[in-house]
Formats: C-alpha cells, structure tokens, sequence
C-alpha cells in the first residue's frame, strides 16, 4: 500500500491549514530556524533532511516536496497528530517508516513529516476545522528564506521578497574598458 503516493494528494487539507499561517511574522528570531512555533523551533537543518530523505525514501513519489512544503507539514504537525490520535486514528513511527519504503533509518523529522502527512489523510472535516482552529492561536514565526504565506494561493511563497534588490548586470558590447598603457 502506498501511504505517500504523491505531494498533491493532502493538498486540499494542507491548503486549508495553510491559512492559519498567516499570522506568521517575518522571520524567527533564533539562528538555523526555519520557523518557530509558540516555543517550539524547527531547525533548518531539520527541514532540509526531511525534505531530501522523503524524496528519496518513498517509492512512487511522482513529485518531490519543497523545503517549504515540507516546512509547513512540520509547523502543523502537532495539531494534525493530536487530533487524529484523538479522532481515534493516531499514526506511529512504525507505520511512518512503513512508508518510507527506500530509507533505512529516517530521521526523526522526516518520521514526523511521514506521520503527519499520513495523519492528514484521515482527518475528517470537523478535525481539520479544529486543527486550524489551534494553528490560528499559535504564535509561528517563519524565516523568510522559507517563503511568506499568499494568502491566496495558501502556500509558502518562494519568490524573491521585495527588499532584495537585483544589482543590474553589466552586458558585454557596454563594459568599461581599460585605457591603453594601464
């Protein structure tokens, strides 16, 4: 059975969730974190692994996951857990791992990752309505490199934020040249 069969398979329930992040700040206020969510912080280095041992580890995957798309299934990990452990329906490491078919020994981000995406999946409607509930009253912070919640599209957007501005590149035909006998 395949538990992980592609990235757009939670995404109507992950779209949903999406939204209660945009009461995110504008970036974490604690080096290497990728966000921080009330007092909990989820390392950039967590994020990366779990992005890159998913990828590689689930057998199928028609389209790889984003640091970003990982990063947000991590901020809302521990409502999506809770509820569905409380809904009855509660997803352990053993069955995590059981989807990571290709990867041997996850870490413990990527196994999170696993259980929520899973944990998703089974969620009723009424659940997930409380899990944004409870996203909605964190306090989440997440560090701009990840993207800025559209509030459109319910997604982390990757783009270039403004305040970085493109130096212009010099074209070729319009350099400066060097004066003779320098």
């Amino acid at each position: 059975m395949k538990v992980l069969p592609t990235a757009r398979a939670a995404a109507p329930v992950a779209l949903v969730l999406g939204a209660a992040l945009a009461l995110s700040g504008c970036g974490p206020q604690e080096a290497g974190a990728a966000a921080i969510v009330g007092n909990r912080v989820i390392s950039d280095q967590d994020v990366q692994t779990a992005a890159q041992e998913t990828n590689k580890g689930v057998e199928g995957l028609q389209q790889p996951f984003t640091a970003s798309d990982t990063l947000v299934f991590l901020i809302v990990s521990p409502y999506v857990l809770d509820a569905a452990a409380k809904g009855g329906h509660g997803v352990s490491e053993s069955q995590a791992k059981a989807a990571l078919t290709k990867l041997a020994n996850p870490s413990p981000a990527t196994l999170e990752f696993a259980r929520t995406f899973i944990a998703l999946q089974g969620l009723t409607q009424e659940q997930v309505q409380g899990v944004l509930a409870e996203v909605q009253k964190a306090r989440i912070t997440v560090n701009p490199r990840y993207g800025k919640l559209d509030p459109k599209t319910l997604r982390l957007d990757t783009s270039e934020p403004n305040w970085i501005k493109k130096v212009p590149q010099a074209n070729a035909t319009t350099a400066p040249s060097v004066p003779s006998g320098q």
